[in-house]
């Protein structure tokens, strides 16, 4: 994705070598200055999704694209499995959805903080567990919790989910004082370091 006056949707098959515009609708790009993403199927390269303040699924790797309906506008990330891409998660300002069937249904979406939270990010932990950032309203900054992917299908809120464990940055920003630590703690084994996509 490019945001620019002739931006939109481009697509490469020589690794970067050339590029050809596949679309130019706004659709695709009127929030990408920060959560337009496109995601590849793990399994059919041909098949791609786009997030924005929509959700799109392209079948021919990008020259048609249809929208698909999720309980909530504003979509940030996406988690594709990838040793089944039936299984999908996909994140909003309105919590988290489920897909078990390549994104044909999903499910309604679970709460991640009744209290209010918006722009999250996920990722799959090691141990199988999915891990989110988010923006707490009650926080006043931003959370991070790890669940079982159970957790998302059957519903209740982070703060009741045994496996989940909460920490706090303070208002709007990101945990700096915490992160010497975090690297001290992972380079003896006892944490892990992941991506979470930019939202």
């Amino acid at each position: 994705i490019v945001e620019a006056a002739e931006g939109g949707i481009f697509r490469s098959d020589d690794a970067g070598a050339s590029w050809s515009k596949l679309s130019g609708d706004h659709k695709f790009t009127q929030r990408a200055w920060y959560f337009s993403h496109v995601y590849a199927d793990t399994k059919d390269a041909e098949r791609v999704y786009c997030l924005n303040v929509g959700s799109y699924v392209s079948k021919d790797g990008g020259k048609k694209w249809d929208s698909y309906r999720i309980s909530h506008g504003d979509n940030h990330d996406m988690w594709i499995n990838p040793r089944n891409s039936d299984i999908m998660i996909q994140s909003n300002d309105g919590g988290a959805n489920v897909s078990l069937d390549g994104g044909r249904t999903w499910s309604n979406g679970r709460l991640l903080d009744p209290n209010g939270s918006m722009y999250s990010c996920l990722s799959v932990l090691r141990d199988g567990r999915i891990g989110v950032v988010y923006e707490s309203v009650e926080a006043g900054g931003l959370v991070f919790a790890r669940f079982p992917l159970d957790w998302v299908q059957e519903g209740a809120s982070v703060s009741n989910v045994a496996e989940a464990r909460t920490e706090t940055t303070g208002k709007f920003g990101w945990w700096p004082a915490r992160h010497a630590a975090k690297v001290a703690e992972t380079k003896a084994g006892g944490g892990e370091i992941m991506f979470l996509g930019d939202s």
